[in-house]
């Protein structure tokens, strides 16, 4: 999971910095410095590709796949902007990556077959509902309201958090194709 904790500990510090100094100075600190003329598309794709650069292996792959669902999360509540985001939902970024790049790497080992589950379309669908919501309440138990309370979160135990959680649901995973 070293890909997606080093992104985890990338899109900590982005609203870290976003909380502490704002949006502006925040996308500047990444580099992305003409964010002012910039559509929310154009403004959400430099974050993507700064917090995510684009990769050619499954370990770069999983966190930016991971990001993007957690963006389209954002859309779906209706943020278009995301200068827009409530303390609220700046703080709620973290946790959503953190249980859908755990979900995916899990996802992956299913599909390349070093877990043995059923193989039905409803049957998956199922088993990554259950993933989710599994692994969304253990992220949120791990941190709290630590983020909340504008508490840093060093990288290493963002790893320790995300290699507990994957071990958890690999086993979790396991009991199921034992049945």
């Amino acid at each position: 999971m070293g890909s997606s904790s080093q992104t985890a500990s990338r899109i900590h510090g982005f609203v870290r910095d976003v909380q502490q100094s704002g949006v502006g100075k925040a996308f500047e600190k990444l580099g992305i410095k003409d964010f002012a003329g910039q559509t929310p598309d154009q403004a959400l794709m430099a974050l993507t590709n700064a917090i995510c650069p684009p990769g050619g292996t499954i370990d770069d792959a999983i966190p930016r796949y991971a990001w993007d669902q957690t963006l389209l999360d954002l859309a779906e509540q209706g943020t278009a902007d995301i200068t827009q985001l409530s303390p609220e939902q700046w703080n709620g970024l973290l946790p959503d990556f953190l249980a859908r790049s755990i979900g995916a790497r899990l996802l992956n080992d299913i599909g390349s077959e070093s877990l043995k589950l059923s193989q039905t379309v409803e049957d998956i669908n199922r088993v990554e509902a259950d993933l989710h919501q599994m692994i969304s309440g253990a992220v949120k138990d791990a941190i709290g309201d630590r983020l909340g309370q504008g508490q840093d979160i060093p990288s290493g135990e963002i790893r320790g958090i995300m290699d507990d959680i994957y071990q958890r649901s690999y086993s979790y995973l396991e009991s199921l194709s034992e049945e």
